[in-house]
């Protein structure tokens, strides 16, 4: 089995370290690692997303990897694209998280990835059931949030 079969659409890829002890990275339900990559000392924050949005499938496209970034799971601190990992931070684990509020900006996600904006309401749907959403929702949002669910069922994704 190749490598990229590792990786589920629309799923995290961080999970456990791997033997040599590099750190993990998650995709957005925070449970499935990228097994393709790894982070490794010296490494760019940008060389991590991008090997880590090409090993999805589909891929996410380079138009809209700068809207992704690598967030610490423990934290939930992001790191900078143009930060190189030094040796605490290449054993520790994180997720690939669309960064920016991307809701106003979800028509501009489909437009140029519809792999991105898929990802990114996984990301909100997990967000919402693991009660890491901050404020309170309006019934609107709510509704939002049901009918993202709906979609991505009728695209037969896991959904736990």
């Amino acid at each position: 089995m190749s490598q990229l079969n590792k990786v589920v659409k629309g799923m995290s890829c961080f999970g456990e370290r791997r033997a040599r002890g590099a750190g993990s990275i998650y995709l957005a339900d925070g449970k499935t690692v990228c097994a393709s990559v790894s982070c490794v000392e010296g490494m760019l924050v940008k060389d991590i997303v991008d090997k880590v949005c090409k090993s999805l499938e589909p891929p996410i496209v380079p138009v809209v990897r700068p809207l992704l970034t690598l967030c610490d799971m423990k934290t939930g601190t992001a790191l900078c694209h143009t930060q190189r990992l030094n040796e605490h931070q290449s054993l520790q684990q994180y997720q690939l998280r669309v960064f920016v509020n991307a809701g106003d900006n979800s028509s501009c996600l489909r437009k140029y990835s519809r792999a991105a904006r898929n990802y990114y309401y996984t990301q909100l749907r997990t967000d919402f059931v693991n009660g890491k959403l901050k404020m309170q929702m309006s019934s609107a949002t709510g509704l939002h949030l049901t009918a993202i669910a709906m979609v991505l069922k009728s695209k037969e994704l896991e959904m736990d």
